[in-house]
């Protein structure tokens, strides 16, 4: 059985009606619950931190698409810091400066600050120059930390 928080415990907890977050899985992709045998949708605190990053952006006057587009839909890359480093150090490779900017744009959307220093710029910036000694960034690459 899949365990966390329910769709009203989530509603409860962070303040938005249950039928809006369906609509914000459904219309953006932001949430992707896992499921209980019956069906339930399951959250989780990645899933909490998503939503409240989203009211905060909504209470500064962001409209849901914009907060979204900039959150990242829930397939941009993930929410643990190691697959972020992953997918952030695989767009330098691709020399994808759009993936860049929206995967460290949601880096620091889902995680706090010192989290998102420590646990995933700091080390991806070691990799990118483990990358470079290593020969395996190219000149091409190098554009995008300049």
């Amino acid at each position: 059985m899949a365990h966390g928080l329910n769709i009203a415990a989530l509603s409860r907890r962070t303040g938005i009606p249950a039928d809006t977050l369906r609509k914000w899985e459904q219309r953006y992709g932001v949430l992707r619950p896992e499921r209980t045998p019956g069906g339930q949708r399951r959250y989780t605190e990645h899933d909490v931190q998503r939503v409240e990053w989203l009211r905060e952006r909504l209470a500064e006057g962001f409209r849901i698409s914009e907060a979204t587009a900039l959150l990242g839909g829930a397939t941009a890359a993930a929410g643990t810091p190691a697959e972020l480093r992953r997918a952030i150090y695989d767009a330098a490779l691709d020399a994808d400066v759009l993936a860049l900017r929206s995967l460290l744009d949601q880096s620091f959307a889902i995680l706090p600050l010192e989290q998102a220093l420590t646990r995933v710029l700091g080390p991806v910036l070691r990799l990118v120059g483990d990358g470079w000694e290593d020969g395996e960034l190219t000149v091409a690459q190098e554009h995008l930390v300049s």
